[in-house]
């Protein structure tokens, strides 16, 4: 049994992962560190076996599966329930780091703790690290490594924010950025808010080794997107602007021109959608556009629209 304060806290939330939830708490378990470590599993009410598993891992590991089982989602609320209590958690364990492993994904290396925690502790300059992991289709099996391609190097805003997805089962970060992540009733997406956090209090630094895995789950949360209606579509693309306004709103040493250029993106999408589907006028939205964001973004618009928007869009306009 553990008699001293952990170092590290794993935050875990887990939500109708009966198939995926034993690999996720195994390779918590399996970790192999010289410092003592907790994992606070947040089962957000799940309506299969999931809390059942959580609570076998609990009785044979009790010095480190910290469940916290809940009768009513909290996520539903959209009311910031699930934040508080997660981060509540994890502030009361005293713990210095925290290591993020959602319950569809897991950890494959038994030093991954040590070795990122060996980082942060003799770096006190920097407040993250993460590093590669294999991305891997459930419904397929296929592993994807394309949007996981992670280089040993230090990471800067504009790396994080526009062209790199951080794996969030790969990170560990000292617990004052998650403790000080802003919040934001426009924020659709956490993650990139706390990676942004972490950036504006020290540096991050990736590591090309694979440690984790990811799942790609046909339930998943970015899964969702993939099967939006046209209408739905439109809306997720005016709440993405929403959302990166919000983020130069309360990350200001972020470069204006980063996050401006991706909501030119979703504004062009917003304006292919108004013209072949709604048959609304392109042009007044287009000047719209325009002149709150001037000439410089226009090579970005022509791009969208005759690229990646345009084939975004396609695939929408035989949606119901």
């Amino acid at each position: 049994m553990q008699t001293s304060k952990p170092l590290v806290v794993i935050r875990c939330l887990t939500f109708n992962h009966e198939a995926y939830i034993r690999d996720t708490l195994e390779g918590f378990i399996m970790q192999k560190t010289t410092f003592p470590f907790v994992a606070i599993i947040h089962d957000d009410a799940s309506t299969d076996g999931t809390a059942s598993i959580i609570e076998e891992y609990a009785s044979k590991y009790p010095d480190i599966i910290k469940p916290i089982i809940e009768k009513e989602n909290q996520y539903s609320k959209h009311d910031g329930s699930l934040r508080r209590i997660i981060n509540q958690a994890c502030e009361n364990t005293g713990a210095k780091y925290v290591a993020m492993c959602e319950g569809d994904d897991y950890w494959t290396d038994s030093d991954k703790l040590q070795m990122q925690v060996d980082f942060l502790e003799s770096h006190p300059d920097y407040s993250m690290c993460f590093h590669r992991v294999d991305i891997i289709d459930q419904d397929t099996s296929k592993i994807d490594s394309g949007c996981s391609v992670v280089e040993s190097k230090d990471y800067e805003h504009h790396e994080m924010q526009s062209r790199l997805n951080v794996p969030t089962c790969s990170t560990v970060f000292r617990i004052e950025c998650i403790l000080n992540s802003p919040a934001d009733k426009d924020f659709i997406v956490g993650d990139n808010v706390l990676w942004a956090t972490c950036r504006s209090m020290g540096k991050v630094r990736g590591f090309d080794r694979v440690m984790g895995v990811y799942r790609r789950v046909s339930t998943g949360w970015t899964a969702q997107f993939t099967k939006l209606g046209k209408q739905k579509y439109y809306d997720l693309n005016f709440a993405w602007i929403k959302h990166r306004q919000a983020m130069k709103r309360h990350f200001p040493d972020i470069k204006p021109q980063i996050l401006d250029k991706i909501i030119m993106e979703n504004m062009a999408i917003i304006s292919i959608l108004d013209a072949r589907i709604y048959r609304r006028n392109f042009s007044k939205n287009f000047k719209q556009f325009y002149s709150e964001y001037g000439i410089r973004y226009v090579g970005t618009i022509a791009k969208v629209i005759a690229n990646s928007a345009s084939n975004k869009v396609k695939a929408i306009l035989h949606r119901s």
